[in-house]
């Protein structure tokens, strides 16, 4: 299989993930280049009366390792997933009890965003911020879209609301 072909099956198992566990009417942004590639989806939702725009994503580096036994490429994969949100940079301060599901920090790409970049889950835990993937690929991005969703609607209502002013 091509490095191109993997990619989409990849990307096609994302986006079944995306639409069902997010809301539906977001916008989806894809970017793909050899050897890795980034799939967004950004909808508003509901923090504390505002409509916020979240933008969930997943980005995949993949790395040849050779051949299988018969001859197919093999590739290893590794990710980094999260969701970012606006806020308001002077509300920011490093909260040391924030839940360990996600870490919060402003995002060094999008300026004015917060990155809640996720840990993993299943034993499938994150190391800097990258967690490998492989087998259980499946199984880690349907829990990170459906933490994704019950932390929006539950405890990080009140953190995003805080860093935009709205509590």
């Amino acid at each position: 299989m091509s490095l191109e072909s993997y990619q989409r099956k990849i990307d096609d198992f994302v986006l079944i993930c995306y639409n069902e566990y997010l809301p539906l009417g977001g916008k989806r942004t894809t970017f793909y280049e050899r050897g890795w590639f980034e799939e967004m989806y950004t909808f508003n939702f509901n923090i504390l009366g505002e409509d916020l725009p979240i933008q969930v994503y997943v980005h995949f580096d993949l790395f040849e390792r050779g051949k299988g036994p018969d001859g197919e490429q093999l590739y290893s994969v590794t990710s980094r997933l999260g969701f970012r949100v606006p806020y308001i940079d002077r509300l920011w301060q490093a909260d040391p009890l924030q839940p360990m599901r996600f870490t919060i920090k402003p995002d060094i790409i999008y300026s004015g965003h917060l990155d809640f970049s996720y840990n993993g889950s299943h034993g499938n835990n994150a190391i800097n911020g990258i967690i490998p993937v492989g087998q259980n690929m499946d199984s880690t991005i349907a829990q990170f879209c459906a933490d994704v969703m019950a932390n929006l609607d539950g405890p990080y209502q009140y953190i995003i609301g805080k860093y935009n002013g709205l509590c």
